[in-house]
């Protein structure tokens, strides 16, 4: 199996990488960090939980000189909770490398002159149309959650930033599910660009179930969680479970969608076509009686032993 070094990441920030219990990498990072250091643009099959926040924070950190009072990337987010959340993981790994990270829409000292900038599609048009941002020496520009920007109606923000920028920047796109409309605008904005679908060895190696995987941003992945839903439940006699980390989310959670009118329960209940469960026996065990059942994180997985038990691979 690869190493963070193998990739090609500096030994400083394969060490903090190390720090931050990260030792090595997820299959999809070891796929996207080469491609993404050499400058490819990319439409990526891939949401969070799966390490897409390493897989192009870590690339970034190497190609991106430190210091130079402007962004070398910006990173467009669903939300400024998002933003905030995900510079703040960032900038961990980046006291070890001099890199200065901000996010836009929160507390942060000077974000406009940072070395990497997270911010929602809107708020960066707007800093950008008030001359409060600089678009000079962004050398990449990633859309982190594609999807989740059609349920927060900024989409069309982002693909006017994305046509701004025009086309000598390298352009990345996550995106889980890639919907029609984020096909559109890669086809349209994205030029010359390199489809990587989900995790193949994975697919092949389990039930149906592989087939729908999704994770959620933590910021906005309620509403998230109920345009999936309409999505996957189309299909009234479908069923779908839905991991939480504990069973005080578990409770929590039936109740929301059951205000929404969907039929949740706990693993197991007949009458309820969504269930919500933890990484427990009884979750475990549902999912072993019906391959065809779809999985969906709403908490991520804390690991990829985690991730195979709940969507497959090495789940027995």
């Amino acid at each position: 199996m690869k190493s963070f070094q193998d990739l090609g990441l500096s030994p400083t920030l394969t060490e903090a990488l190390a720090a931050e219990g990260l030792a090595t990498p997820f299959e999809l990072q070891q796929d996207i960090i080469p491609l993404i250091a050499r400058n490819n643009n990319l439409l990526v099959e891939s949401g969070p939980g799966s390490g897409t926040l390493i897989a192009y924070a870590a690339p970034l950190l190497e190609k991106i000189d430190p210091g130079i009072g402007s962004p070398g990337a910006i990173i467009l987010t669903p939300t400024r909770n998002a933003s905030s959340r995900l510079a703040k993981s960032v900038s961990r790994l980046s006291i070890s490398t001099g890199h200065s990270v901000s996010a836009l829409g929160g507390n942060w000292a000077s974000p406009e002159s940072s070395d990497i900038l997270f911010g929602t599609p809107h708020d960066l048009l707007s800093a950008i149309n008030g001359a409060r941002l600089t678009t000079q020496n962004i050398g990449s520009i990633v859309v982190d959650g594609a999807n989740s920007l059609e349920v927060t109606s900024d989409l069309d923000a982002a693909k006017e930033l994305l046509g701004y920028i025009g086309n000598t920047t390298q352009k990345v796109i996550f995106s889980l599910p890639v919907t029609d409309s984020v096909k559109q605008m890669v086809a349209q904005y994205v030029p010359k660009c390199l489809e990587i679908p989900g995790t193949q060895k994975q697919v092949a190696s389990s039930g149906d179930h592989h087939h729908n995987i999704h994770y959620l941003v933590a910021a906005d992945r309620e509403n998230v969680l109920l345009s999936l839903l309409s999505q996957h439940l189309s299909d009234v006699s479908r069923h779908l479970m839905v991991f939480v980390h504990t069973g005080d989310r578990v409770a929590d959670v039936i109740e929301f969608l059951r205000v929404y009118g969907f039929a949740a329960g706990e693993p197991g209940d007949v009458e309820s076509s969504i269930w919500v469960g933890t990484d427990d026996e009884k979750s475990y065990s549902e999912l072993s009686k019906d391959q065809s059942l779809a999985t969906l994180s709403l908490d991520c997985p804390q690991d990829t032993a985690v991730m195979e038990k709940r969507h497959g691979g090495a789940r027995k």
